[in-house]
């Protein structure tokens, strides 16, 4: 009996031994199968709206995007690009020099970049067709200050109060001190014309 009860006993230890051995495999294989989740490349990016539900933590892994979507703004010789989807807006740092105007429909393909919001840096800006601009969104101060149309195109009214020509690097604008309703803005023409500097302060433009 003695020696049956310590077979009986033996045996269990061994299988018990076994039992929690497989536990670790088990743990080991799901341990290894997240890892190689986490290691696999973000999918791409292929709208401004998945682009805008990112925040800046995501936005930081540098995903890979490939955008369709319209200018609003560009200036030759600098690098900062404003395009405009589905009445969401987005800023991409792009190449300098690229010849691009209000209403080109643009492929951008690059990398997302954490920022003031997620943004890209562009590789590559391939026009695809062009048509109209996007309608300018009636803008408050006050939607102004809470960045509600951040990157959007909008419009506003206002007295001027100066203008300046400013250069920064190689491209030279002409930057405005706006009066509006609720508070004083800033602006730029994309315009180096010096009878406009002489004709602009106290304009209501």
């Amino acid at each position: 009996m003695s020696h049956r009860r310590g077979t009986r006993q033996l045996h269990t230890r061994i299988q018990s031994r076994f039992r929690f051995c497989g536990r670790i495999v088990a743990m080991a294989i799901v341990t290894v199968s997240s890892a190689l989740a986490a290691a696999s490349p973000p999918a791409t990016i292929t709208s401004v709206a998945a682009l805008h539900s990112l925040n800046n933590v995501e936005a930081a892994k540098t995903i890979p995007v490939a955008i369709e979507a319209t200018v609003t703004y560009y200036i030759r010789g600098s690098s900062g690009l404003f395009v405009q989807d589905g009445g969401l807006a987005i800023y991409a740092d792009a190449p300098q020099n690229l010849t691009l105007t209000p209403g080109d429909r643009v492929l951008l393909r690059g990398e997302t970049e954490a920022g003031f919001r997620p943004s890209i840096v562009a590789e590559s800006v391939t026009v695809l067709s062009h048509g109209a601009a996007p309608a300018p969104v009636p803008a408050s101060y006050m939607q102004l200050v809470r960045s509600d149309f951040d990157c959007l195109r909008v419009k506003v009214s206002g007295t001027v109060r100066s203008a300046d020509l400013v250069t920064y690097g190689n491209v030279s604008n002409i930057y405005l001190e706006l009066s509006i309703d609720g508070g004083f803005i800033d602006a730029i023409i994309n315009s180096t014309d010096g009878n406009m500097l002489e004709k602009l302060p106290g304009a209501e433009v």
